[in-house]
């Protein structure tokens, strides 16, 4: 599909009206075909029309070109190519269509009741949050968006990782380790003053390793005070300031589990 994607913007550069967009759009696919990031669709949403149309003008013409060399007097190797290329188009057409009626569909539709059933739970924790903390509080959060919009808090991420591939080892390699940058997650939250931290049951579901990261996250507000928890217990809101003062007497044990490094 990529490949007659790419055959179909390249061939649309002869058009003037579509240099411009081709010219953008080559090194868009190439790496597209590439990168890693689970999430692709946040770097589709403007070239997906583009795509698509390239796809559909290029697999018309191979469907023209199969068509004529599907029929005498061309050659058995052009009727083989031309049976190929048909095939091809013939899978990749059913391909799409069996994950639009089944698979997207259906983790949409679950998706969306998850989060559905989720957010009630969380805009408990966002209601505290609105009604118990200062206005210049700040909370760390996973989704930081729904925070402030909630509750008029300013909120941050607790850590921004990179891309799973990012820490995938190979000898030889100078990759990054995740365990390392797992253990310096309370950095952030410390050096912009945050004084609270939210916990939901789905943090860190599209990032790399989610159990590690969601564990890592549950030590660190296991030495932290608990101060509001959602009526079934999928979000709670701990107390942070320990991050903030070493020298309290209830923080100086959690120095250790904060900062282990």
């Amino acid at each position: 599909m990529s490949a007659i994607v790419l055959s179909g913007v390249v061939r649309q550069l002869r058009r003037p009206d579509w240099r411009a967009l081709a010219f953008i759009t080559i090194p868009y696919v190439l790496i597209i075909v590439v990168w890693p990031y689970p999430i692709m669709e946040r770097f589709l949403f403007p070239f997906l029309p583009i795509f698509q149309v390239a796809m559909v003008l290029e697999s018309k013409r191979l469907v023209s070109l199969a068509m004529k060399n599907l029929r005498p007097p061309a050659s058995w190797a052009n009727r083989l190519l031309a049976a190929g290329i048909c095939s091809i188009l013939i899978g990749y057409i059913a391909f799409s269509g069996c994950n639009y009626l089944f698979r997207d569909r259906q983790q949409l539709m679950e998706a969306e009741h998850a989060q559905a059933k989720s957010l009630d739970e969380k805009k408990e924790v966002y209601s505290w949050i609105h009604d118990h903390t200062p206005v210049d509080a700040k909370i760390v959060a996973y989704e930081d968006i729904l925070v402030f919009l909630y509750s008029r808090r300013q909120a941050l991420r607790p850590i921004a990782l990179l891309p799973a591939a990012a820490y995938s080892k190979r000898s030889g390699s100078d990759s990054p380790e995740l365990s390392k940058d797992l253990a310096e997650m309370a950095d952030a939250p410390r050096d912009a003053g945050a004084t609270y931290w939210l916990v939901t049951g789905n943090d860190f579901a599209l990032d790399a390793e989610p159990k590690k990261t969601a564990s890592r996250q549950d030590e660190i507000v296991a030495v932290l005070p608990l101060v509001f928890r959602s009526s079934e217990g999928f979000a709670r809101l701990y107390d942070s300031r320990c991050l903030l003062d070493s020298t309290r007497e209830d923080c100086r044990s959690a120095q250790v589990v904060l900062f282990p490094y």
